[in-house]
């Protein structure tokens, strides 16, 4: 024997250490990979939240589109109401039989027009107004 033959206990030392230093690893694995995953979950949760923030600023922003949007409908509808108030206070029998003769002006000079007839028997003398077709018998 050598000075550096122990009898093959070295050997077990060495197989010992090496087997404590994995048995080491692994309980480091298998701890520390649940502390990474509650820390994976915590940031997934602050993610989320910020997400949820983003998405409820959104449809705030979205409610107050369709507000304006809203508003600008009635505000519309307001005028509209408006002009017809003014323009049935200004509309006479007159004027309503000057505009259906200038209308019939305007249709008898299309080159669309074929045959209409005008009878003058309506209120104020305005024509009611009709068309002739070709009557087919059967």
């Amino acid at each position: 024997m050598s000075d550096y033959d122990d009898g093959g206990h070295g050997r077990a030392m060495g197989w010992w250490a090496f087997l404590t230093a994995g048995i080491i690893i692994i309980a480091g694995l298998m701890f520390g990979i649940p502390a990474y995953d509650r820390y994976q979950q915590v940031a997934y949760a602050r993610n989320q939240v910020t997400v949820n923030d983003i998405q409820i600023q959104q449809t705030e922003q979205l409610v107050k589109v369709e507000q304006q949007k809203a508003a600008i409908r009635v505000q519309d509808a307001l005028g509209i109401a408006r002009s017809q108030q003014i323009i049935n206070g200004t509309l006479t029998p007159q004027y309503l039989q000057h505009e259906a003769i200038q209308a019939q002006m305007t249709a008898a000079q299309s080159s669309a027009h074929t045959e209409t007839i005008y009878i003058p028997s309506g209120a104020q003398g305005i024509p009611l107004v009709g068309t002739t077709r070709a009557a087919t018998i059967r």
